[in-house]
């Protein structure tokens, strides 16, 4: 019973405190630290995305003439980073505020801005990219011929069935070593289009290779060994290492090389220096690797030399090199 008012002061206290609640209601919640996190990796990713556009932009002047069309989509690009590097500052200045004062409203101002970095430039930089497709031919050193006509696809898949040969005819796969008598004997790995889908799903993803192969086709010394589309890069190593390792066997002691180029049919038989002028005396050329951007192919040529750097030889500049 002595207890009694102690118990209803405290329920008193309780009541004050439920009063003082509801006159002074809690602020809005404020920004979780996920909320910060997310925001500075858009923050992050608006950096990366203005660095890839400055060298797209540097790519093209690169790679294409200087023609009226190529400086006009180059300037929209160029007005495109700006206003990318203009919005990424005003979103550091709206998070630096929201970190001090934690305010909601400026972090969904930030969010806006973020979107607007993120979405404004890709009609733009879609636009410039459809631009080289349709302007290939200003490409520089070798023009890339590329055609819409779907026509080119029936008569390439044509051409594709007509190179298939028989289970009987298919060249047998080399053993890890071989002997020069053995060597002798295994057909040329430069064969015509055997792994079937994987070329015919790169012509029919490209409309624009169609015509090249054709012209391969037509002149009868450049082949197609390639992955497929969606091969990944450790993927299309190995297919390309394992090839080399086979035409090594079955062909040394002859001399062979590693590159890459936008026309294997121009840089066959081009008059400047074209493989077929050359005195080497090159007798074919296999595709291994089909790619639609530039840096990949660098890569791969890049391991590729480093792999097999024990089979150079160093000569005469400008006569033949042996090795790749």
């Amino acid at each position: 019973v002595d207890d009694l008012p102690e118990i209803s002061n405290g329920l008193a206290g309780f009541q004050r405190i439920d009063a003082y609640a509801k006159e002074h209601p809690a602020d809005p919640a404020k920004p979780s630290q996920e909320t910060i996190s997310a925001m500075t990796k858009l923050m992050d990713s608006t950096v990366a995305k203005i660095s890839k556009l400055r060298s797209l932009a540097k790519e093209l002047r690169k790679k294409y003439k200087a023609d009226d069309e190529t400086k006009k989509h180059t300037s929209g690009l160029e007005v495109e980073i700006k206003s990318m590097e203009q919005q990424y500052d005003k979103c550091c200045e709206l998070k630096a505020k929201a970190e001090n004062q934690m305010d909601e409203e400026l972090y969904k101002q930030m969010e806006i801005c973020i979107k607007e970095v993120t979405i404004v430039p890709t009609t733009q930089v879609l636009a410039i990219l459809s631009h080289g497709d349709e302007n290939q031919d200003s490409l520089a050193p070798y023009p890339w011929p590329k055609v819409s006509d779907e026509k080119l696809v029936g008569e390439a898949e044509s051409a594709f069935k007509q190179t298939e040969i028989s289970e009987s005819e298919k060249v047998p796969k080399c053993p890890e070593l071989v002997t020069n008598k053995e060597a002798a004997s295994i057909k040329s790995t430069c064969m015509p289009i055997l792994r079937s889908k994987a070329l015919l799903g790169h012509l029919q993803e490209s409309p624009g290779l169609c015509e090249m192969y054709n012209q391969c086709t037509a002149l009868g010394c450049i082949s197609f060994n390639v992955p497929s589309p969606n091969a990944i890069a450790g993927k299309v190593l190995q297919h390309c290492v394992k090839e080399i390792d086979i035409t090594i066997a079955t062909k040394k002691p002859l001399i062979f090389k590693v590159g890459f180029t936008h026309n294997p049919v121009w840089r066959w038989s081009n008059d400047l220096y074209g493989y077929n002028r050359a005195r080497d005396g090159w007798t074919d050329m296999t595709v291994m690797y089909i790619s639609d951007e530039h840096f990949g192919p660098a890569m791969l040529e890049a391991a590729l030399i480093d792999k097999y750097n024990g089979h150079l030889q160093i000569g005469d500049p400008y006569g033949p090199q042996p090795g790749f």
